[in-house]
C-alpha cells in the first residue's frame, strides 16, 4: 500500500497545478481500461479507444466500444469509491459495471449483468467472470 501512494502523491501534485486535472484521471482510468480488458481477450489499444470516445461507435469495432464501456463505467465507479469506500461494493454494482461493459459484446452469449447458472467449456470461450 505504501509503494502504491508515493505514485499517487506525485499524480496529485501533477493535477493540482493543471487547470483542468480531469485530463490526467481520463488517460489514466483509459490506460487502465485497455489493461484490464485485454485479460478478458478485448484487444485494444489507447489510440483505438479516444478515436472511438471522439468518433462514436461508427466503424468502431466491438471490442473498442467494450473497452470504452469499460472507461465510462470506471468513470462513474471511482467517485462513489472514493466517497464510499468499501461499502460501494456490493453485489448490484457488480452487476451494474458487468452491465455496461458487456452491453457491445456480440460474443457475449448470457443477459449482460447476470451471474450464470451454467457451467462454460473453457476450451471454447474466452474466459470471463460472470
Amino acid at each position: 500500500m505504501e509503494a502504491a501512494q508515493a505514485p499517487f502523491g506525485k499524480v496529485d501534485a501533477i493535477a493540482a497545478q493543471m487547470k483542468d486535472p480531469y485530463i490526467v484521471s481520463r488517460v489514466l482510468t483509459r490506460r487502465e481500461a485497455v489493461s484490464s480488458t485485454s485479460i478478458e481477450g478485448a484487444q485494444s489499444t489507447l489510440d483505438e479507444l479516444l478515436s472511438v470516445e471522439e468518433s462514436g461507435d461508427e466503424g468502431a469495432r466491438h471490442e473498442g466500444r467494450q473497452v470504452r464501456n469499460y472507461a465510462v463505467a470506471l468513470d462513474g465507479f471511482i467517485p462513489k469509491a472514493a466517497k464510499g469506500g468499501y461499502s460501494v461494493f456490493t453485489m448490484d454494482l457488480i452487476k451494474d459495471l458487468h452491465r455496461a461493459v458487456m452491453k457491445d459484446d456480440p460474443d457475449y452469449k448470457d443477459v449482460p449483468g447476470d451471474l450464470r447458472t451454467r457451467c462454460l467449456d473453457r476450451r471454447k470461450q474466452r474466459h470471463r467472470i460472470f
